[in-house]
């Protein structure tokens, strides 16, 4: 289990990192589809907390850091980046991946979970 704590702890700190650089701007040509890697990416921090987790709440008490740290992101390249806007639209996609992950967890479709529902 340490070794998924030590991945969490690295996987936020990259997420944390890459949504405040400048990152050139090769998008596909989809309408909003920042909003899908918004999903992927929180979904994995969720899955990742969920795999880190001892019990129920430890777990959700990394889901609210996590959707703090959401929020802290838009925030942070609303207000110190010129090359990042900070969107409500981003901390709901955020949201939805952190909560598709619990969602799964609580019934049961994530193989081995430490804890159980």
């Amino acid at each position: 289990m340490l070794w998924v704590r030590v991945c969490l702890f690295v996987y936020t700190t990259a997420l944390c990192t890459l949504s405040l650089v400048s990152i050139s701007n090769r998008a596909l040509p989809i309408q909003h589809i920042d909003k899908l890697w918004h999903f992927c990416a929180f979904s994995i921090l969720s899955l990742l907390a969920a795999y880190a987790s001892r019990n129920w709440r430890q777990y959700y008490s990394l889901l609210a850091i996590g959707f703090a740290l959401g929020i802290a992101i838009e925030l942070a390249q609303a207000n110190f980046t010129n090359h990042r806007l900070g969107e409500w639209q981003d901390q709901f996609a955020n949201s939805v991946g952190l909560l598709w992950v619990c969602i799964l967890a609580q019934s049961n479709k994530l193989p081995k979970l430490v804890f159980s529902p």
